[in-house]
C-alpha cells in the first residue's frame, strides 16, 4: 500500500491513463473532493457504494462526464 499526502490542485497519476486530482478539502478535514480521469474501460466507484451508510445524511455521489477529445 502507498500512502500519499496531497494538497488542493495537486495530482496523483496511476500508470499512463489514470489521473486523480484533489479539487478541494473542507476546512474541518472531513470531506475531500476529487476528480478521477480514466479510460471508459476502467470502473471507478466508491468502496461503500451498495452498502448501507447510516452515519451520513447523504450517500456518496458519483458523476461521470465523458470528456470531449480535441483533435488538432
Amino acid at each position: 500500500m502507498l500512502l500519499l499526502t496531497r494538497r488542493e490542485g495537486e495530482n496523483i497519476i496511476i500508470g499512463d491513463e489514470i489521473q486523480i486530482q484533489i479539487l478541494s478539502v473542507s476546512k474541518d478535514s472531513e470531506h475531500v473532493r476529487i476528480r478521477v480521469e480514466s479510460p471508459d474501460v476502467v470502473a471507478v466507484q466508491c468502496s461503500d457504494v451498495g452498502s448501507e451508510v447510516t452515519d451520513r445524511k447523504q450517500g456518496p455521489v458519483i458523476t461521470h462526464k465523458q470528456a470531449r477529445r480535441v483533435i488538432r
